[in-house]
């Protein structure tokens, strides 16, 4: 995760310089896909965690765009989700009757065709729908997404090492329902912390 956050502001600036932005995202989007099926042909399977997270963190970069711009959903965007929709259907399908050992389709990969049609699903039943305070909870936590996620992976994922100096008994239930409110509440403070820091340098 941290090797991505690294790469991200070069990136960034070369997305954010170009006119083609899609044609550079699919371009890489598809490179990367090819580098997977090659090292996983060639057995580095070691070096996969991070190689099968690279297709969907450029597509991910490109959804950016497309939310900090507020650019509008047309039809033909939908048509293009729902295709690529069912594409992942078939990758699906291909993945468990092709025989993995000639051409392996990791499942993995169905990440990069649900997620944006997920999201786009999700988006349209939230504004939809009367949740209420449910709305503004999951507003806040998607508006501080990033720095919840920093702090679970880096200091409150240490599960077993934070239950020597906190114990609930038995049931594990308490502890993780304190952590994430703790984790929660961390993520925005960073956040607003930010902002405040970076106020007027812009």
């Amino acid at each position: 995760a941290m090797t991505f956050y690294a790469i991200t502001p070069f990136c960034f600036r070369r997305l954010r310089d170009s006119k083609k932005r899609i044609t550079l995202t699919a371009l890489a989007v598809f490179l990367s896909f090819a580098l997977c099926r090659l090292l996983v042909r060639e057995g580095y399977w070691y070096v996969m965690d991070v190689f099968y997270r690279v297709p969907v963190f450029f597509l991910g970069l490109l959804m950016g765009f497309f939310v900090l711009e507020g650019r509008k959903l047309e039809k033909k965007d939908l048509l293009f989700w729902a295709v690529w929709l069912v594409l992942g259907g078939g990758y699906l399908y291909a993945s468990r009757m092709v025989d993995q050992g000639i051409f392996p389709l990791p499942l993995c990969h169905l990440f990069l065709f649900t997620t944006v049609p997920m999201c786009l699903g999700l988006g349209l039943a939230f504004d939809k729908l009367p949740l209420g305070w449910l709305g503004k909870f999951l507003r806040l936590v998607g508006e501080n997404s990033l720095e919840i996620y920093l702090f679970n992976v880096s200091f409150l994922s240490q599960t077993e090492l934070l239950r020597r100096f906190v114990s609930f008994g038995p049931s594990n239930r308490l502890y993780y329902l304190i952590l994430f409110a703790v984790n929660i509440a961390l993520g925005v403070a960073l956040h607003k912390l930010v902002e405040k820091l970076t106020a007027g340098k812009d």
